[in-house]
């Protein structure tokens, strides 16, 4: 039998309000204890993985998501939903829905500073990689996302209308430090060459693309640092024959 609430107002209420009871001393045995037989109740009624996601409360987690046990809860429901039923689930499709990819990326960027939380972490950002190539966003596109528009990051892109009502795109004069040695920029590249790969009609250069959002004079200047560390210094020396003729 449904409890009430949960057939009134729906299962993220009635764990909200389980939640909520079991911060209170005099209610707090008997709140674990009816969420307990809720979470039960509702891995074995074969409910979507998407809906269990929401009535655990995890649409409203925000970055540390990966972090909370209600997650783990919830991944252990995905995976065993998905080896009875031939349409899978991922971990990607419920968090998408609910945060958008700038909020996975926060997601991702909180989570890797989890040791406990690294391995999920790194599974969401390749799948969010793969649902980026399926969607067919060429890595200029990417590139935005992955590196400019990750959570922390200083500059803005700066979009400027002419006085024709065109718009262009200014160009950064600093590059980020780590640029080159960061998994993120490491994640990109693969994006380049996974799409190089799979679209060789609309193949993009890496140079390119680092010229239309940075000026000369930012991209020389972390090239010449680069040039000076031994896990950089190949890829500095490559990109910047390359950028001689950009």
């Amino acid at each position: 039998m449904e409890p009430p609430i949960a057939a009134h107002y729906g299962d993220d209420a009635l764990f909200a309000m389980l939640e909520a009871a079991k911060k209170v001393q005099l209610t707090e045995n008997v709140a674990s204890r009816l969420q307990a037989e809720r979470i039960k109740r509702l891995l074995s009624s074969d409910r979507s993985p998407t809906y269990v996601f929401k009535a655990f409360n995890l649409h409203k987690a925000e970055s540390n998501i990966l972090s909370t046990p209600m997650l783990k809860t919830w991944f252990n429901y995905l995976e065993s939903f998905n080896k009875k039923k031939t349409d899978k689930e991922t971990l990607l499709a419920p968090i998408h829905r609910y945060y958008h990819d700038h909020g996975v990326a926060k997601i991702v960027a909180e989570g890797m500073k989890n040791p406990s939380a690294v391995e999920l972490s790194k599974q969401l950002q390749n799948q969010r990689y793969r649902r980026w190539m399926r969607a067919e966003r060429p890595p200029e596109d990417a590139f935005s996302v992955f590196i400019l528009g990750k959570p922390g990051a200083d500059d803005i892109i700066r979009i400027v209308e002419r006085p024709d009502g065109t718009v262009y795109r200014l160009h950064l004069d600093k590059v980020p430090d780590d640029l080159l040695s960061s998994p993120d920029f490491q994640l990109w590249a693969k994006y380049l060459d996974d799409w190089n790969a799979k679209y060789p009609d609309q193949k993009q250069a890496m140079a390119k693309i680092l010229r239309s959002y940075f000026t000369k004079d930012a991209l020389a200047e972390m090239l010449t640092a680069a040039r000076n560390s031994p896990s950089t210094h190949k890829i500095a020396s490559i990109l910047e024959n390359a950028l001689s003729e950009v």
